[in-house]
């Protein structure tokens, strides 16, 4: 279990990376196409997150938070930052 819980922390930071590149090249070049474009990302984001978030609580209950920092603190970046994505490309659409 603690392998999956190393390996599902590297996706999560993974697609935080993935997340985070795109709205810093929404940022530099906001225009109306841009801003569906990260609206939708972020909408995938989201739900990914959401999909994410059961093993995430699974994890959380059987092992605590001392055993499985690395992925508590992974998946709770990448779900703010896909909320903030999100929040982002609302404001500028």
């Amino acid at each position: 279990m603690l392998k999956f819980s190393k390996l599902v922390g590297v996706i999560n930071s993974i697609f935080t990376l993935v997340l985070i590149s795109a709205l810093v090249s929404f940022i530099s070049n906001a225009d109306t196409n841009s801003a569906l474009a990260l609206y939708f990302t972020s909408f995938a984001f989201i739900v990914i997150a959401l999909v994410l978030t059961i093993p995430f609580v699974v994890f959380l209950k059987k092992k605590g938070f001392e055993n499985n920092k690395f992925y508590i603190l992974t998946h709770l970046c990448f779900s703010g930052s896909s909320l903030l994505s999100f929040v982002v490309s609302l404001l500028f659409q």
